[in-house]
């Protein structure tokens, strides 16, 4: 394991928050610590581009969590998540994890029209447009180089079922093979 490098990534969340009739909340949390919360005013569109740096452990896997809550039920609320950045390598804003908080006695009261639509945006391809309360993940694997890629990540069973884990790297993954970089990367 690496120890002369220190995994400090920038990390840039671009998204929009929308509610008619409530002030909904937006927590980001990056292995279950908060790193953003706000609480936005109702039937208005928020914009955000949310930026920090956060530190990270050589060869782990690591969870990038948005909770989306609020106290009144609506068929018009949304997040959309525009883009996630972390240390300049881009993360699939189409690839996650979701859990959606669903209040079952609101959901019955809704017309068949607007349950179809609902079940539409949580079970469809949503493009990253987050219509319910809940939450969903992004996940990657963290390292210092290449060679944390080829040694492994300690805790990602996701190998074992032939998933390709997103990995980012020290070096901004400029480096697309490890025989095109320097001596020196």
């Amino acid at each position: 394991m690496h120890t002369n490098f220190k995994l400090n990534f920038h990390h840039s969340f671009g998204f929009e928050v929308f509610q008619d009739n409530d002030t909904p909340r937006v927590e980001i949390l990056i292995n279950d610590t908060p790193v953003f919360d706000e609480t936005f005013s109702a039937n208005t569109l928020h914009k955000r581009n949310s930026q920090f740096h956060n530190d990270y452990l050589d060869r782990e896997k690591n969870c990038i969590e948005f909770r989306f809550t609020g106290n009144e039920e609506s068929a018009n609320r949304y997040v959309r998540v525009k883009n996630i950045t972390v240390n300049d390598t881009y993360i699939n804003v189409l690839q996650n994890y979701w859990n959606p908080d669903i209040n079952q006695e609101w959901f019955d009261s809704l017309s068949e029209a607007q349950q179809f639509e609902i079940k539409r945006r949580i079970y469809g391809n949503n493009n990253a447009v987050f219509g319910w309360y809940g939450t969903w993940k992004y996940y990657f694997n963290s390292g210092v180089d290449f060679s944390s890629k080829y040694k492994g990540c300690t805790n990602d069973l996701d190998n074992v079922i032939g998933m390709r884990p997103v990995w980012i790297t020290l070096s901004k993954n400029t480096v697309t093979k490890p025989w095109h970089g320097t001596l020196d990367d």
